[in-house]
């Protein structure tokens, strides 16, 4: 499939740019990881100036320089060039070795038409926008709890399961128990109200009681309760090891001047 940057008849300073880096995702990566600084900015202004007139006007990207915009542009070249979806172990790489999250994040929060293949790999399916969730850790904004479930389609934020019917994990399908919605607290520490409100169902609502910190997706995204971080240490699901060294490091000395700030107050 030739696109729009390429549908002029003759090659373009953009056409050959993104030509030249490589017809599989393996040849994309490394020519990314290998580029000049120059290469890259000027690649990056031949994205945004497809994505603008794709949309008709001005569009919101990754700023530059960042590793979303590096993933992006991956798979941005990769469209362009009629090669299939991208594997996430190259979009690791490309972020210096660790997990990359950064598509996933786009795609919700920039409206950009990224799909998902199974678990492990992504590709881009048009520069036109879809629709953006610019804030995603912030709740509906409801007036009723009923109106908050009905944005949720009547299930659990966390779990799926829909109310009213029997839960779909086995091992509470078999308490022959029908799924009722509570009202679950995103973030424990702020008042149970729309905006801070998911709908949890009975058995997720006991299991992660107070503990945790909810997205407006559901997903845990922080720890809300310091019983739950020490009963990890001692049960030694959290360790410390050479790889997190620095985080442990990092966490004592916010933790330590948390507690200087706590005596000031008194």
């Amino acid at each position: 499939m030739r696109h729009r940057l390429f549908e002029e008849g003759k090659a373009t300073d953009c056409e050959e740019k993104i030509a030249s880096l490589g017809r599989t995702p393996q040849e994309i990566t490394q020519s990314l990881l290998n580029a000049e600084e120059s290469l890259l900015n000027s690649l990056y202004e031949c994205m945004r100036k497809d994505f603008e007139l794709a949309n008709g006007g001005g569009v919101s990207l990754p700023g530059y320089g960042t590793k979303g915009a590096l993933a992006l542009m991956a798979i941005y070249v990769a469209y362009k060039n009629g090669v299939g979806p991208f594997p996430k172990d190259l979009l690791d790489k490309l972020n210096e070795g660790r997990d990359s999250q950064h598509l996933r994040h786009i795609r919700r929060e920039k409206g950009i038409r990224i799909a998902k293949h199974g678990r492990n790999e992504y590709h881009l399916e048009d520069l036109r926008l879809g629709k953006a969730f610019s804030n995603r850790h912030k709740g509906v904004e409801a007036a009723t709890f009923a109106e908050i479930k009905a944005a949720y389609g009547y299930r659990c934020a966390t779990c799926g399961a829909k109310e009213g019917e029997l839960h779909h994990l086995p091992q509470y399908r078999e308490s022959k128990e029908p799924v009722i919605l509570h009202q679950g607290h995103m973030n424990p520490h702020e008042p149970l109200e729309a905006g801070n409100i998911i709908p949890q169902c009975q058995f997720c609502n006991r299991a992660y009681r107070n503990w945790v910190v909810f997205d407006r997706n559901g997903r845990v995204v922080g720890v809300s309760d310091w019983t739950f971080v020490l009963k990890s240490i001692r049960e030694r699901y959290l360790r410390i090891t050479e790889e997190n060294r620095k985080i442990v490091q990092e966490l004592i000395s916010s933790l330590t001047t948390q507690l200087g700030q706590l005596g000031e107050g008194e």
